[in-house]
């Protein structure tokens, strides 16, 4: 990235604090204080700002006041209510998807983001920390330094970019392949009963 360009960061996000919207702004902070792209990050699923002031949580208000005190206003977009089209359009126009979850089963945002080959980087939580290493950057949860260090690696080196991208589009294939889960399954059980 030049100067000029804004690097586009989309996330999903549930307005809960085991999700790490929180870690995810100080992290915007690093970045703007540490190198020299422009950054904006869209807040997909979750706007602290629709609820009225007597229905907002504390944690709405401490992502607020965190937006404010960082100042993060002109570069951070909460997007709720949106449409699978719209997400779909949300992630391709994203230059990288960040999960930051403290606690995850299993990412399906996460999973569309890789199938449509956009550059993510996840925590080392649950489930997350499952996915291939060349599809994925990885970083440690809460660890916010490490966390925009992996977000700006994920957008720097446009050949790494495209490997990586091409590698996260096959391995979701062969994932989601429906042939491949009854496979997989097949598998589990006859281990199981052996």
């Amino acid at each position: 990235f030049s100067k000029t360009d804004i690097c586009q960061i989309s996330t999903v996000n549930n307005g809960r604090p085991y999700k790490g919207l929180h870690d995810l702004l100080k992290a915007l902070s690093i970045l703007n204080e540490s190198y020299p792209t422009k950054f904006e990050l869209n807040v997909l699923g979750y706007n602290p700002y629709d609820s009225k002031n007597y229905l907002q949580t504390g944690f709405d208000r401490y992502i607020i006041d965190l937006v404010y005190r960082l100042n993060l206003v002109n570069q951070v977009r909460f997007k709720s209510n949106r449409k699978a089209s719209e997400l779909v359009s949300d992630f391709l126009s994203s230059n990288v998807f960040v999960q930051t979850s403290y606690v995850e089963s299993y990412s399906f945002v996460l999973a569309e983001a890789l199938y449509l080959g956009v550059p993510s980087v996840v925590s080392y939580a649950g489930a997350l920390s499952e996915y291939d290493s060349s599809t994925c950057f990885h970083y440690p949860s809460g660890d916010t330094k490490a966390l925009a260090y992996a977000i700006y690696e994920s957008t720097i080196n446009e050949e790494s970019i495209k490997k990586r991208s091409l590698k996260a589009i096959n391995y979701m294939r062969k994932k989601v392949n429906s042939m491949g889960i009854a496979e997989n399954h097949i598998k589990m059980y006859n281990e199981i009963l052996d």
